[in-house]
């Protein structure tokens, strides 16, 4: 039969008829080994995906770090340009310092890495950003403490730069907020004049910003006028200053 079979077409029907009914049998004792196939064609580019992905996430969170740096950077060499700027611009010497701190409980209260050995006097002003920003009223040999203008206990001898209208401003213990003080009802006050140093009391350097006039405030029982003033930098924020040495 198998001499015949395979010289002759006898049995091709046959062959056929008994292929079809074995067909099932032959999926059937397939299928286990073609799950395992299927199942490893599947998982194999799956874990390889994951593993991508997972690689392609720690490059973006590298990257984004390396922008942060970047935009930190340009962002601090902005501001050192603007301070040196500033103190090429002032007829007096000054040593460049940074925040390095807040005094605990006083937030206008600041701690700077500059101290007597320094050159760093107390009284000394202490200006950034185009503003007076308040004066050194603590030292030790390697860091001082600056009292910020908007302190409870700072007070310092202004002029509007507009009409030269002399009067002391005070701080309120707001970082966003200080007081004109003793300002007659009939003073002509425009929200928004500009408030310079005056000079008086040789502890700030006359003309220069200090503030802005953010509102004007008359009571019908005072003879004098609420006059607040706004920085014109946000103080929670400095972190280079100049100090006067002179």
């Amino acid at each position: 039969m198998a001499v015949v079979d395979n010289y002759t077409r006898v049995f091709i029907n046959v062959r056929s008829s008994i292929a079809l009914v074995l067909h099932p049998i032959y999926m059937l004792a397939e299928f286990p080994y073609e799950i395992v196939r299927n199942t490893d064609g599947f998982f194999t580019p799956r874990v390889k995906l994951l593993d991508e992905n997972t690689k392609l996430k720690g490059r973006n969170l590298k990257l984004q770090q390396m922008v942060m740096h970047y935009l930190s950077l340009e962002e601090e060499n902005r501001r050192m340009k603007s301070l040196l700027s500033i103190a090429d611009s002032l007829p007096f010497d000054t040593k460049l310092a940074q925040v390095v701190g807040v005094v605990p409980g006083s937030p206008s209260r600041v701690i700077i890495n500059r101290g007597g050995s320094d050159g760093i006097k107390e009284d000394q002003a202490v200006v950034g950003g185009n503003s007076v920003l308040g004066r050194i009223v603590e030292i030790n040999p390697v860091s001082s403490r600056i009292l910020l203008i908007t302190d409870r206990d700072s007070a310092i001898p202004i002029q509007i730069r507009r009409n030269k209208f002399r009067s002391i401003l005070g701080g309120t213990g707001d970082l966003d907020s200080m007081v004109l003080e003793n300002v007659p009802t009939s003073t002509e006050i425009f929200i928004g004049d500009f408030v310079e140093t005056s000079g008086l009391g040789d502890l700030f350097p006359a003309g220069y910003p200090v503030g802005k006039v953010s509102s004007f405030i008359l009571e019908d029982t005072s003879p004098y006028a609420m006059v607040s003033v706004e920085p014109l930098i946000e103080l929670d924020d400095i972190r280079d200053v100049l100090v006067i040495l002179e």
